[in-house]
């Protein structure tokens, strides 16, 4: 499994303009193969800040997306934020476990 979060801060005055693409690419990325969720959500200490969260089943689904016309339409919000957006992605290994199942004790 693999999930990949994007955080952006935007400028004041277009904030409706990145919440309405950030509502409509979420939408749209769940319809994609592979996607298993994705979430835009607000920061609640600093309104101008959002994260769109996405998990994918693989990372061929993941790649597929990231190299799609929709991606680029996320990354074209830029032009819009105060700072470059902080793009973060993370692998989840099925095969391992910190904690022990039995007994609920992380190694």
């Amino acid at each position: 499994m693999f999930t990949s979060s994007v955080i952006m801060k935007g400028r004041a005055e277009k904030r409706k303009e990145i919440l309405q693409t950030l509502n409509g690419i979420s939408e749209q990325v769940r319809r994609k193969k592979g996607c298993m969720s994705a979430h835009s959500y607000q920061d609640i200490n600093d309104e101008n800040t959002f994260c769109l969260v996405e998990v994918w089943r693989t990372k061929q689904d993941m790649d597929e997306y990231l190299h799609s016309k929709l991606y680029a339409v996320l990354l074209g919000v830029k032009t819009i934020l105060v700072e470059a957006p902080e793009v973060t992605i993370l692998v989840k290994d099925s095969s391992y476990s910190c904690g022990d199942k039995e007994t609920g004790q992380v190694h």
